[in-house]
């Protein structure tokens, strides 16, 4: 979706944008965890002060993935912020100064959907897990930890 600057009111405007999974997936090709995406579904708030435009909102889509300690196969609906200030190239600050809640547009059009794409990417876990407490797989005998001690004896030889 691509907004015009000089049309988004001072006031702000909320806009619905939708993203094909398949655009998701190019952007996270390197990620052998995510077996599936849905299409993202994001509610933005978007508002201009002369040419600085704030960009507020949050992101939803559903996940389907390989624990990355106990290799269960998990499926989630992922909630992720939104928050940017983007401002005219031209006003670009030093090196030091940027941050990855800060952008850049060419003082015409912004495109939202690319910027929804790049934060997903940014913010979503690089280890995903089924839950913060998993125990993953016996080193030995790969028995799943979550489903209580294995019989190999492990600990005993280790």
């Amino acid at each position: 979706m691509k907004l015009f600057i000089q049309k988004i009111p001072e006031s702000g405007r909320v806009y619905e944008v939708d993203v094909n999974a398949a655009k998701l997936r190019q952007r996270l090709a390197d990620r052998t965890d995510i077996m599936r995406l849905s299409d993202l579904h994001a509610q933005v708030n978007a508002e201009r002060i002369e040419q600085v435009v704030t960009l507020r909102g949050e992101v939803v889509f559903d996940l389907f993935y390989v624990c990355s300690r106990c290799a269960d196969e998990m499926e989630a609906t992922i909630r992720l912020p939104l928050r940017m200030v983007l401002m005219p190239r031209s006003e670009r600050p030093g090196p030091a100064e940027e941050d990855e809640d800060s952008g850049y547009h060419n003082g015409r059009v912004i495109d939202l959907s690319g910027i929804i794409l790049e934060q997903v990417a940014l913010q979503l876990p690089q280890v995903l897990l089924c839950d913060i407490d998993c125990k993953g797989l016996c080193p030995v005998c790969n028995a799943n930890l979550n489903d209580g001690p294995c019989d190999c004896g492990a600990k005993e030889k280790g």
